[in-house]
Formats: C-alpha cells, structure tokens, sequence
C-alpha cells in the first residue's frame, strides 16, 4: 500500500512544480503591466507601484530586481513596512552569501547598505522624514 501513496505524491509534485511555473510567468506579466502605469506616476501613487513591484519580485526570487524597485520606493517615502522589512531581508541574505563566498568587498558593500536601512529606520522612529 505504501508504494501507491507515494506515486500520488510524486504526481501531485509534479503538478505543484507545473502550477508554480505558471504562476512566475502570470506574476512576471504582473510586473510588466505595473512597470507601464510607473512611467506615468507620481507621489504615493509611484511608491505603491514600486513596492507592488518589488513585491512581486520578491516573491518569485528574484531578489536583485525586487531590491532594484524597493530602494527606489524608499528613497522617494522613507517608510518602515513590508518594503523595508524585504529589502533588509535581500541584504542580509546577500551579505551570508557574500561570507560563504569570501567576497570581501561584498560583504562591505552590504553592511553598508544594512547601515543605511538602520538609518532609515531611525529617521522614521525620530520623525525626520
């Protein structure tokens, strides 16, 4: 009887990985159509549509895009949410990557950038945004 399950399972894994494939290219699309009502906003409008970009970005991992929209996004509203939280999230994880690898000049690069986070952070909690 075991064998039987584990055939269902592997069927169903298959059609996981098959509905995931779909999915990255529907949220890929997604990010395209966002990417043409950003060339024509402004204010709290643009900053939405980057963050909605950047999530989306972020969750297909692709983290170099997802940073790439969610550092513009801050640098028009300093703000601490999910933008913020994902974005520090990027630069830890490329900071580890960094270590493993023994990049020196990346893992400066990144404590940099997670130094900026942290003043960011501070702007926002003292007011001076």
């Amino acid at each position: 009887m075991g064998w039987f399950s584990r055939k269902k399972e592997k069927k169903a894994s298959e059609v996981n990985v098959k509905a995931e494939a779909l999915n990255i290219d529907e949220l890929r699309e997604n990010a395209e159509k966002l990417k043409v009502g950003l060339q024509n906003s402004e204010g709290n409008e643009r900053v939405n549509i980057l963050n909605e970009i950047g999530d989306i970005y972020y969750k297909i991992s692709d983290y170099d895009e997802a940073a790439k929209y969610y550092e513009e996004s801050l640098s028009l509203h300093k703000a601490i949410g999910k933008a913020y939280t994902n974005l520090l999230n990027i630069y830890n994880a490329k900071r580890k990557e960094a270590a493993v690898n023994k990049d020196d000049d990346q893992i400066q690069y990144y404590l940099v950038k997670i130094d900026e986070m942290m003043k960011i952070s501070k702007d926002v909690v003292r007011g001076n945004v």
